[in-house]
């Protein structure tokens, strides 16, 4: 499995006694732009299971009732 085509996006609940996965968005780097300037950020859904093809992620399905909002970049060198 190629860790260096995607980010996994985890969104936790922090509980007492346990932590609960409230979903997850499967991000592939070729969609991160490059900029130093915050955006402004993009809405995400939040599915339940990571989609798996030929031991590669490629996705995500199954949606949760949850979304986050993110704005994620790669910042260039100065």
């Amino acid at each position: 499995m190629r860790l260096d085509t995607g980010l996994i996006v985890e969104l936790w609940n922090k509980g007492m006694l346990w932590d609960k996965l409230m979903g997850l968005h499967w991000l592939p780097l070729t969609k991160i732009h490059h900029s130093n300037k915050e955006g402004k950020g993009r809405w995400l859904n939040l599915d339940q299971e990571l989609v798996i093809q030929n031991g590669e992620i490629v996705g995500t399905q199954f949606h949760t009732d949850h979304k986050v909002l993110l704005d994620a970049r790669f910042e260039l060198p100065y």
